[in-house]
């Protein structure tokens, strides 16, 4: 598979999960202003530490949290180098497979991943979106080993590194 070909595949999975992440977040918003007309009681404000939707198996789908300090892969739970607070969009296994937040060490970050019989986890980050507290920002897109195939950094001093392979 050429570059073109793998950028095309990508292009359509990060339209996929648009498409997906919309629908969740629409769909937790429309929970919330249902719950607000109907005649259910108001609340105010919700405070919670964790939030998650399941699908009619029970599989959590979509977890909304704070600190999160692990990642759900097909090798397992495996514990992050930093905690996460924010979206987590699972399969229908419960492995996670994007994922909006910022982190503990003050980057912020859009992840999505892909699963790969090939890799020792089951799971790699495939397209990121970040942003770190130097002033940094950038893109990156890997491929199945990891590897990064194309990355757009802006650094914090005004200049844009951009790399593709």
């Amino acid at each position: 598979m050429n570059l073109k070909q793998e950028l095309e595949l990508l292009k359509k999975e990060v339209n996929r999960q648009k498409r997906i992440n919309h629908f969740f977040i629409l769909s937790i918003v429309s929970v919330f202003l249902f719950g607000a007309v109907s005649n259910t009681k108001y609340f105010h404000s919700v405070t919670v530490n964790r939030l998650a939707v399941i699908d009619s198996n029970g599989v959590e789908r979509v977890i909304l949290e704070a600190d999160n300090d692990t990642v759900n892969v097909p090798a397992g739970s495996l514990k992050r180098s930093v905690t996460a607070s924010g979206i987590i969009l699972q399969n229908d296994k419960g492995h996670e497979v994007s994922g909006y937040a910022s982190l503990s060490n003050g980057m912020a970050a859009l992840i999505l991943d892909n699963y790969s019989s090939n890799h020792k986890l089951g799971a790699v980050e495939r397209i990121g979106i970040y942003s770190n507290p130097n002033g940094d920002a950038g893109l990156f897109l890997k491929d199945l080993d990891q590897n990064n195939r194309l990355e757009m950094k802006s650094k914090g001093n005004g200049e844009v590194d951009f790399w593709y392979k």
